[in-house]
Parts: C-alpha cells; structure tokens; sequence
C-alpha cells in the first residue's frame, strides 16, 4: 500500500509535468504564428512601398539619367579637346613668332657692332636656353 499512493504522487506530477509540457508548447505555438503574421504584415508593406511598376519606373528614371549624364559627359570632353586643340595651335604660333623674332635678332646682331647689340644678344641667349 505504500507503493501506491507513491505512484499516485508520481502520477500527478507526471500530469502536472505533462500540462507544464502542453503549456509551454502551446506558448511555442502562438509566439511562432504571432511572428508568421508579423512576417507576412511586412511582407505586404513591403509590396506595398514599392510595386514591381513603381520598381521599374525607378529603373527606367535612373538609366535615362546615367544616359543623360554620360551624354553630357561626352560632349564636354569634346569641347575641353576642342580648346586644347585651339591652345596648343596657339602656342605653336607664338613659337613659331618667336622664333622669326630670334631670327631678326640675330641678323641685326651679325650686321652691326657688338657693344649696340650685346643686351638683344642676351636675350635670344636666354630665350632659346629657356624654350629648350
């Protein structure tokens, strides 16, 4: 007899175990659908906020853009080419204006005397050492 009220005891905790048990699966089983509806609430949010359309008007926006910009781009690079062209026909100029102009320095120098030509000398000296 004193077996039985041991496994009456026994008994007992194993129900309440068991009700703890079905409790805590029963919380387990509500906090894992309160997170499937929270997923799919956000989920619709998300289609929401932006639309597959919407998406790809985005799309469509910013590949025109980047097309505009790089056009934009393009033409601005000709135009920079285009004036280096111009400044460096420009400098060839001038050298070529200098370099007459030494000419004539040096003429004026080998026909007249040494002492009245001595500072245009310098001069085409230094000039040609500084262009060289």
């Amino acid at each position: 007899m004193d077996n039985i009220p041991a496994k009456e005891e026994s008994v007992k905790d194993l129900h309440g175990k068991l009700d703890r048990a079905q409790m805590l699966s029963d919380l387990r089983l509500m906090h894992c659908m309160a997170l499937q509806k929270e997923v799919e609430r956000l989920e619709s949010e998300r289609d929401s906020l932006i639309s597959p359309e919407h998406l790809a008007q985005i799309e469509f926006e910013y590949d025109g853009r980047l097309l505009r910009m790089e056009r934009e781009l393009q033409v601005r690079t000709q135009q920079m080419e285009h004036r280096l062209r111009e400044a460096q026909a420009e400098i060839d100029r001038l050298l070529h204006q200098e370099t007459l102009l030494l000419g004539k320095i040096d003429r004026i120098y080998n026909s007249r005397s040494f002492r009245v030509t001595a500072p245009l000398r310098k001069m085409s000296q230094i000039s040609r050492f500084w262009r060289k």
